[in-house]
């Protein structure tokens, strides 16, 4: 590698390299030349002689991609782990979904429930369909949201629901 002892440098003029090269934003000759007790214009030199500039940019273009691949690869798991979690979280709305909507269609067949509850109730199953709908899309990576048209225009605002005495309809306001 470019940041590696070259033939024929020196040990002393490779220390001065490593100095230099470690600088980091602070790098200067100047500086080696200080630590190293050495004349600043024997460490032009080797800078000149051995490509110290040259070499550290490369050094420094090597670093930055290295620590590009590790972030992309902790985004990629970060991200893996938020699809896994809103899946879960999917699955266990649609479970709670199911189960209220069974317990609403029973209590209505029972005569338990009167239609204004069952309007509040399917209120409520509809928010919950939306929010499963919008985890479903998230963790699909697909679009959440509508574009051009109105949400409203967008879906159904009547629903129907089907009992032993036939079909009921429901209009459900926002």
């Amino acid at each position: 590698m470019p940041w590696e002892q070259q033939p024929k440098e020196t040990t002393k003029s490779f220390r001065g390299f490593r100095l230099y090269l470690h600088g980091g934003m602070e790098r200067s000759y100047r500086a080696v030349g200080e630590e190293l007790d050495v004349h600043i214009q024997q460490i032009k030199e080797w800078g000149t002689k051995y490509g110290w500039v040259e070499r550290a940019q490369l050094y420094d273009a090597y670093i930055q991609g290295q620590m590009l691949e590790q972030l992309d690869s902790a985004v990629v798991a970060f991200q893996a782990n938020v699809v896994q979690d809103e899946v879960h979280d999917y699955n266990a709305m649609r479970g709670l979904w199911q189960q209220m909507l069974e317990r609403l269609v029973k209590a209505t067949e029972d005569g338990a429930m009167a239609v204004d509850d069952l309007t509040n109730g399917m209120r409520r199953l509809v928010a919950a369909r939306d929010t499963m709908d919008r985890l479903a899309r998230r963790a699909a990576r697909m679009a959440a949201t509508y574009s051009e048209t109105d949400e409203k225009d967008a879906r159904e605002d009547t629903y129907y629901l089907s009992f032993e005495e036939g079909p009921k309809k429901l209009d459900v306001e926002d």
